[in-house]
């Protein structure tokens, strides 16, 4: 993987990369790095994509925003600016979870001829979120408690004892997920108290408590519409901002070509909780490959073919008893029965006409 630094919308970017071919632009939420996209930039990279995922402005080694801007509409201007400067064309994609969520729904209504699909994870389309009952509320204290000036001094104390906490309680239930190396990552990007400050300013600018569910709240214009690209998206079973049904709806209102899918046991971090399964997923939708054929390894880890078939053939379930209908042509006669026999392909045993038991000979008795 390539680590490198372009200039986009006026901020200097760090960004990791791998791959050639359509821009693919991944971009993480708060408070992540792109280390999260670890699992899906090499696929993304074997499908024939240029892979990048940038580090969000504000969070290290990004430049610090010169006016301290954090806002919806500026983020949305970096993706759409890092197309431009990355090189993009009509047949980029793009994919966000958490603010690179909104960050893609913003970009995709904005800018719809520089990107021909998008993947979503984790946050719904403004027009669905889930009202705020006292369950909601509750989940989502963080975003109340970054509005509080004391959150800079609270958060930092023990070594962000309280992102530790914050990514544990948004994860879900899968057993053996280590979450370590994203959190820690996470910590090194903001441990700067000025780029700290601008990962609360997220809340702060965008869900301000003046206007946040009043008509002059601006993230609702700006998130307003939905995309006209076909779009996937993703989200956690254990994520209780969005129930079945939601998703349904969500996935009926996107345009033709759209998909979606409920992550059993997952919560608010589906690229690393679940990687095998949201890479089989991306990739399927951005390839047009079926699902159950995408997903693979990098050419450099694959196993030789014979391994994989030998694999493959021991993960073959076994066929459920055949209940086939077989025509038997037998002494001029023909009859229709059905074939007893497990596993039955009717290429052998209901080809071959069944030999009848030989008649018991009756022998007279003298006399008779």
């Amino acid at each position: 993987m390539r680590h490198d630094r372009v200039t986009a919308n006026g901020i200097d970017f760090s960004y990791a990369e791998e791959g050639d071919g359509p821009l693919a632009l991944l971009l993480h939420g708060m408070v992540e790095t792109p280390h999260v996209y670890r699992h899906l930039i090499p696929v993304l990279a074997d499908a024939g994509y240029r892979a990048v995922a940038p580090s969000m402005r504000g969070f290290a080694p990004t430049q610090i925003p010169p006016d301290g801007s954090m806002r919806l509409a500026d983020l949305v201007a970096d993706a759409n600016g890092l197309h431009e400067a990355l090189g993009g064309d009509a047949n980029a994609v793009i994919i966000g979870s958490d603010w690179g969520a909104y960050t893609t729904w913003g970009a995709t209504a904005q800018a719809p001829d520089r990107w021909s699909k998008a993947v979503v994870a984790t946050i719904p389309p403004v027009r669905f979120l889930k009202p705020l009952d006292p369950a909601m509320i509750h989940k989502l204290g963080h975003f109340f408690f970054f509005q509080m000036a004391v959150a800079e001094q609270i958060v930092p104390q023990d070594d962000f004892a309280y992102l530790d906490w914050l990514w544990d309680y948004w994860s879900g239930s899968l057993p053996g997920v280590d979450l370590t190396p994203d959190i820690e990552a996470g910590k090194d990007a903001v441990r700067d108290p000025a780029q700290l400050r601008l990962a609360l300013e997220l809340y702060r600018q965008n869900f301000p408590a003046r206007t946040y569910g009043t008509d002059r709240w601006k993230g609702g214009a700006l998130l307003a519409e939905l995309p006209t690209q076909p779009t996937l998206y993703l989200h956690g079973s254990e994520d209780p901002s969005t129930d079945r049904e939601t998703l349904a709806r969500i996935v009926a209102a996107l345009p033709a070509g759209s998909d979606g899918a409920m992550l059993e046991g997952v919560g608010h971090f589906p690229f690393i909780e679940n990687p095998d399964e949201v890479n089989r997923r991306v990739r399927a939708f951005l390839t047009g490959w079926p699902t159950a054929a995408v997903g693979r390894r990098p050419r450099s880890e694959r196993r030789p073919a014979g391994r994989r078939r030998e694999r493959d053939q021991a993960r073959v379930a076994p066929p459920r008893r055949a209940k086939l209908a077989m025509i038997v042509l037998w002494n001029g006669r023909m009859t229709v029965k059905a074939c007893p026999k497990a596993g039955c392909s009717g290429r052998r045993c209901c080809t071959r006409p069944r030999r009848r038991a030989p008649r018991p000979v009756r022998r007279r008795s003298p006399g008779s």
